[in-house]
């Protein structure tokens, strides 16, 4: 796809590019599925400096034998970077007229970034450069379990999930905080940010929290979404972020943190350490809040996660509020509402075992674990919020 567009604004003939990619399918693929690797390949070897250096100029790269950033290697291979307009097509940068006797446009134009562009910068708040360098970085949970996915779908979980074939552990978050995986956990946490900076709007404007005195975020990481969720409904008198150890260290040193920097009243929230599969180390809430967890899981550490939360709520009518993409049912003519929970679920079972769920199927763990269904929120995205009480012992 991508040597198809480019050669669109390069001028290389579609016949080239056709015997690319003819290349590309007929000696690369059957060595990556053969070797698990392209081994030494000289061609790859520019396009590799040159999708650095659009990375970013703080990348290294090896050339001629020396560690160098990446546009002095491209500069030193003597390659051409590619032109600004595959960018503006992108809608990340936008071309700046020129006076029309501009002799060289093509290294004389001027280009400005977007507002999707700048949202691409390191110190953007919304943290999507770390979404996009992780989802599609070579560390990430479904970049590394995807090779698996064919003998998954022939021998299931035989051998384990694919991240427990990639890196011999079905957990994620224990790779990521092992020392030498520092920089990933950074792009990691960053693409939680990124995550929740873009749907807490929707998630807080779906549901009347205010309703709620306590309410408790399960993993909320940084505290994003409860800190929106704060700020839009006034009658929440205490929200608490509750996740692992590692991950409240991280949000409380973060200066200013979530809540400060939305400027939520420091009395209205607390981070608070802990264990989802751990009911004692679980605080007493009005609600409980899990947004993008239970995908993670199977159905039995699902029912094991919300057993424990249901042991922690001492209040018998507490609610649970629980954000995913719920596939829902779809008629010949909304064939494409479901595409985005559709991929994510073969990401999820190729990756950690687990699944996006039908709300039928949701409606089953939540009675397997002492909860009853009440009502299901839709968002103004992709996200729906399955609410449910919790039933008296």
């Amino acid at each position: 796809i991508f040597a198809y567009r480019a050669a669109s604004h390069s001028g290389v003939s579609k016949e080239a590019v056709e015997a690319l990619v003819n290349f590309l399918n007929s000696e690369i693929v059957p060595r990556v599925r053969q070797y698990e690797s392209i081994g030494a390949s000289g061609d790859l070897i520019p396009l590799a400096m040159i999708a650095a250096g659009i990375i970013g100029a703080d990348v290294d790269v090896v050339y001629n034998g020396e560690t160098m950033k990446a546009p002095l290697a491209i500069e030193l291979a003597g390659l051409r970077p590619l032109k600004p307009q595959l960018l503006a097509d992108a809608d990340i940068v936008r071309e700046l007229v020129d006076e029309p006797e501009t002799i060289q446009p093509e290294f004389t134009n001027l280009f400005e970034l977007t507002d999707s562009g700048r949202m691409l910068k390191s110190d953007h708040s919304s943290a999507t450069r770390d979404l996009v360098r992780y989802v599609f970085g070579s560390g990430s949970g479904f970049q590394l379990s995807s090779p698996y996915l064919p003998s998954l779908i022939r021998q299931g979980y035989a051998n384990g999930t694919g991240l427990q074939q990639a890196i011999g552990s079905a957990n994620m978050f224990e790779h990521l905080i092992k020392p030498e995986n520092s920089e990933l956990l950074a792009l990691f946490n960053g693409r939680m940010t990124a995550d929740s900076t873009q749907s807490a709007h929707m998630i807080g404007s779906a549901v009347d929290f205010a309703r709620f005195t306590t309410l408790t975020d399960i993993g909320g990481n940084l505290g994003t979404v409860l800190a929106v969720i704060l700020l839009q409904h006034d009658g929440i008198r205490q929200g608490i972020v509750f996740d692992l150890k590692n991950v409240i260290e991280r949000a409380t040193k973060k200066v200013p943190n979530e809540f400060e920097r939305m400027a939520v009243d420091n009395n209205r929230y607390q981070f608070m350490a802990g264990d989802m599969f751990d009911s004692t180390t679980i605080p007493s809430s009005d609600a409980y809040l899990l947004k993008n967890i239970l995908h993670d899981w199977s159905d039995s550490q699902c029912i094991d996660i919300l057993k424990s939360i249901r042991d922690a709520a001492n209040n018998s009518t507490s609610s649970l509020l629980i954000v995913e993409n719920v596939i829902r049912p779809s008629t010949a003519d909304q064939r494409l509402d479901n595409w985005r929970a559709h991929a994510l679920d073969i990401c999820m079972m190729c990756a950690f075992g687990g699944k996006e769920r039908t709300l039928h199927q949701y409606e089953y763990l939540l009675k397997k674990s002492g909860f009853e269904l009440k009502q299901l929120h839709l968002t103004a995205g992709p996200m729906s919020i399955i609410e449910a009480t919790r039933l008296k012992s």
